[in-house]
């Protein structure tokens, strides 16, 4: 029996006031189309989610323990380690930063607005989607972990064992450590200690272990997400062009008009000056 209260989602709401909304019903429509299936396939994940949490928290529970003995063996054989990484793979990591600050600086503002509202809907639609499949998405990045740690024990001791401190630190370290249930992501932490590069910007995981009461609260969350940096992307497409590509061809334009703008010109008269 109901005792009053409304117990549908945000995304549930939404979807109401999407469908009576009076304003611009294009994207009103369009928000609805994605909406109703993420709320229908959120409906499903749930309950096996549900089903599964116990099992996952166990299994990277699991994977910590051996994290712990992992990097204790690593540490070992390369007590520098964090050394070695800032002095071998940080500059490499930072080329890479150097280079998008290139592309940036070649970009107009409006390039950099369009191309900034993009990659931030691509990263809240992976969250979203994520979200959506939670059960099978953790389940295929523990899947990770386990074959990074016989990847790491098959080098220790081979030719080439100092490839284990990145792919330990650099792999496997923020994948697992983004998982973490909200009780164990202090425990997480202390496998890392890794001094960040220059400018470095560590990728957060999408999703984590969340307790199962939560789990529809985040995905509410990360529909509003999406649906904030929808609108921040078709808002930044419909600002006018002023990169480099529309400045020359506005110089054309003026360019080539120079005639008859001069003609133009000369036809008006002259203001009337005593």
């Amino acid at each position: 029996m109901s005792d009053g209260h409304d117990t549908r989602t945000q995304m549930e709401l939404e979807s109401d006031q999407l469908a009576h909304t009076s304003a611009d019903r294009k994207l009103a429509e369009s928000l609805k189309s994605e909406i109703d299936p993420a709320i229908a396939k959120s409906k499903q994940t749930r309950p096996a989610y549900k089903s599964k949490r116990d099992a996952l928290v166990q299994r990277w529970n699991g994977q910590l323990a051996e994290l712990v003995l992992l990097r204790q063996d690593i540490v070992a054989v390369f007590p520098t380690w964090d050394t070695l990484l800032k002095d071998k793979v940080c500059p490499k990591v930072e080329e890479i930063t150097a280079q998008q600050k290139v592309v940036a600086g070649r970009r107009g503002n409006h390039e950099k607005a369009v191309a900034a509202a993009a990659a931030q809907l691509a990263l809240d639609k992976a969250k979203l989607d994520a979200w959506l499949s939670v059960d099978s998405w953790i389940a295929a990045r523990l899947n990770d972990v386990d074959g990074q740690i016989k990847d790491i024990r098959t080098l220790l001791g081979d030719e080439y064992q100092i490839w284990s401190i990145y792919l330990f630190w650099f792999k496997i370290v923020p994948t697992f450590a983004g998982l973490a249930p909200k009780d164990k992501a202090v425990e997480a932490e202390a496998i890392d200690g890794r001094t960040s590069c220059k400018d470095e910007v560590k990728d957060a995981s999408p999703v984590y272990l969340v307790e199962e009461g939560g789990y529809p609260t985040a995905v509410d969350a990360a529909w509003a997400a999406y649906e904030k940096s929808r609108k921040a992307k078709l808002e930044a497409d419909k600002q006018s062009a002023d990169d480099l590509a529309a400045e020359l061809k506005k110089l054309k334009d003026l360019t080539d008009g120079l005639d008859d703008a001069a003609k133009d010109a000369l036809k008006q008269k002259p203001d009337s000056k005593k």
